[in-house]
């Protein structure tokens, strides 16, 4: 038996739930209405509000990140409400005791609508811990 033939047969049988795929991912995803209220969040964002202490999907978005990411924030949404796509953002999200950097992508969920967004919030800490470590030994 092939590898190919024994995939094909198992895609014809095996359904996938677009919410396991999201569950699975290591990003946290999440969807937002202009009023930057959560409609949805995946796994790994539930992960992070339960840790941050105020696992409530009720607050607005700016209230899981740092302080010194509000003006950008602000400036992001500004820029979806206009309807453009806004470069990346790095923002931090105050964890617990920890400070984790995520790169910020957005993208509206329809093509014939600004809103509702969905946001993916890849995990950078590592990289920027590497480049501030090797710009504090210059």
């Amino acid at each position: 038996m092939s590898i190919l033939g024994f995939k094909r047969r198992r895609s014809r049988s095996a359904q996938t739930d677009p919410v396991d795929v999201l569950d699975s991912l290591d990003e946290a995803v999440v969807v937002i209405d202009e009023q930057e209220q959560i409609l949805y969040r995946n796994q790994r964002w539930k992960s992070l509000e339960q840790a941050t202490g105020q696992p409530d999907h009720a607050l607005p978005l700016h209230r899981f990140m740092h302080p010194l990411d509000q003006a950008p924030w602000r400036e992001f949404l500004g820029q979806l409400n206009q309807g453009q796509r806004p470069e990346p953002l790095w923002v931090r999200l105050p964890v617990g005791e920890a400070l984790y950097w995520c790169e910020l992508r957005a993208q509206p969920l329809y093509k014939d609508a600004h809103w509702p967004v969905s946001l993916s919030f890849c995990d950078i800490t590592p990289q920027v811990r590497r480049d501030q470590q090797r710009d504090a030994s210059h």
